[in-house]
């Protein structure tokens, strides 16, 4: 009997468990289902990074021409982002359909996959599953984790990898487990070739392991059990680059002076009201976290203020919106560390403060998606309705080139044997930028982001007609049909 009852609070257990998941989640499932084309737009990376998991299905190559010959070496091996996004793509589309429905299917899937090891990873840390509901939840309606779990690019996948990782890592070092210490760091390793941003990952845990109070000899032997598979992985996959170094190490130059030249994120969201109050939050919570770890230092604590300080330089430094999910886990789980630390506290103002900071931050969170959710169905925006409608004004058999948000390119890319190039999202020559318009048909462009003042001038002067396109879909960009390429003048 007493054995019986056992195995029914067992059950009881992980019912309620799976129940708090489910709640904390469905936000995201709600956002997602209403904002599932919407928001993000459809993105040029997206189409891109298709073509690139299509040739490899087709043509046996990571590869794309929808830069023409603006970077060095793409249209015959794609080196500027580490594989395995691209493999895993490859393989979901010969499964599933090439479509954005598809595409962006997938990334929702592992989103969901990824909120449920952060729900064990913080239930690890909290050590309550009603807590760890709450930190999911945080997660489930910030904003940037919405988009980047709804895009078709590789950081979502970035992010379960690392979180595994976080989760495998915690549990080997409280079982003090060998063997888990090195699955961790393969999923370290998945991470980092999936995107070279998943070096946030060893980046946290090695600082962690140092911080730890294990004697010096254990450290080090536990930080070489970790760092064996990294370093196995990462050679293995320089191993395929070797042959082609000089196209390897041009797309990378061309990726890193793109990031050099442009603003951090964090510069532009400064720019809202709403933003500046929820990044200065934040911050005091981080400071508040920050005393709390001096005053209760512990190894789950030390772990949180390494992620928070590393996320937020990679936040910085990255300057791209999407690596600010990387920051997100370790902000969530300190705003829930101080929520509990504040209900089992007997300071009364301690505890208002720390309840209305994580009030007003998860406050905003939500506003910021939720003013989103009406704005996009306060229009009848239609993507397929759009695209078609770019596709009307254009004739069979043209090079069509796109520099437009939301871009068709996924919609219209096998219609009528048309053929298209991708602005740039690199670095290029003025001179190989020239040659994609100066082969090209037509422009659809919303969006000049590379060489704004020349593409203007280009346009006004090599233009037959200019038409507007997408109006009734909810969208709008122009379509500019150029004169033959022999009187044009791309001076």
């Amino acid at each position: 009997m007493a054995n019986k009852n056992y195995l029914t609070s067992i059950t009881k257990t992980k019912l309620r468990l799976i129940l708090l998941f489910f709640l904390a989640i469905s936000p995201f499932l709600i956002f997602s289902s209403f904002l599932f084309l919407k928001d993000p737009l459809t993105w040029p990376d997206e189409g891109i990074f298709l073509d690139i998991a299509n040739n490899l299905n087709t043509h046996g190559t990571l590869s794309t021409t929808l830069f023409k010959d603006a970077v060095p070496g793409l249209s015959k091996h794609a080196y500027w982002y580490p594989p395995l996004y691209f493999y895993a793509l490859s393989i979901w589309t010969k499964a599933f359909g090439t479509s954005i429905i598809s595409i962006r299917t997938l990334s929702v899937l592992i989103g969901i996959f990824s909120l449920a090891t952060f729900f064990f990873l913080a239930e690890k840390l909290l050590k309550s599953g009603l807590y760890s509901a709450l930190a999911t939840a945080i997660i489930a309606i910030d904003p940037n984790f919405n988009q980047s779990a709804r895009m078709a690019r590789m950081e979502i996948l970035v992010f379960l990898f690392m979180l595994i990782s976080f989760l495998i890592y915690q549990t080997a070092s409280k079982s003090n487990n060998k063997r888990a210490l090195i699955y961790s760091g393969i999923f370290s390793s998945l991470a980092m070739v999936t995107h070279l941003i998943g070096i946030l990952a060893p980046a946290i845990i090695i600082p962690t392991i140092i911080a730890s109070s294990r004697k010096l000899t254990e450290k080090i032997k536990t930080i070489v059990l970790f760092a064996i598979p990294i370093v196995a992985v990462i050679l293995a996959w320089l191993s395929t680059v070797i042959g082609n170094l000089n196209i390897f190490l041009s797309q990378m130059e061309l990726q890193f002076a793109k990031k050099a030249t442009t603003k951090s994120w964090i510069y532009y969201r400064w720019n809202d009201g709403q933003w500046q109050i929820l990044i200065v939050l934040c911050l005091i919570a981080i400071l508040i976290f920050g005393f709390y770890t001096y005053k209760n230092r512990s190894h789950e604590n030390y772990f949180l203020l390494i992620g928070i300080i590393v996320s937020i330089f990679l936040v910085i430094t990255g300057k791209v919106q999407w690596y600010f999910i990387f920051f997100q886990p370790f902000m969530a789980l300190i705003l829930t560390s101080l929520f509990k630390y504040a209900r089992e506290s007997s300071n009364i103002i301690l505890q208002s403060g720390l309840n209305i900071l994580l009030l007003i931050i998860v406050f905003i969170n939500f506003n910021l998606i939720f003013s989103k959710l009406i704005l996009f169905n306060r229009v009848n925006y239609s993507y397929s309705h759009y695209s078609s409608s770019i596709l009307e004004n254009i004739e069979p058999k043209n090079t069509v080139f796109l520099s437009v948000i939301p871009d068709p390119y996924l919609e219209i890319r096998n219609k009528n044997g048309l053929k298209f190039y991708e602005f740039p999202t690199m670095d290029v020559t003025l001179e190989k930028y020239k040659s994609m318009l100066d082969s090209s048909d037509y422009v659809v462009q919303n969006v000049s982001l590379v060489y704004p003042e020349y593409t203007s001038k280009y346009l006004s002067k090599n233009s037959l007609w200019e038409k507007t396109a997408g109006e009734n879909a909810g969208y709008k960009t122009k379509i500019y049909k150029l004169k033959p390429p022999a009187q044009r003048d791309s001076s």
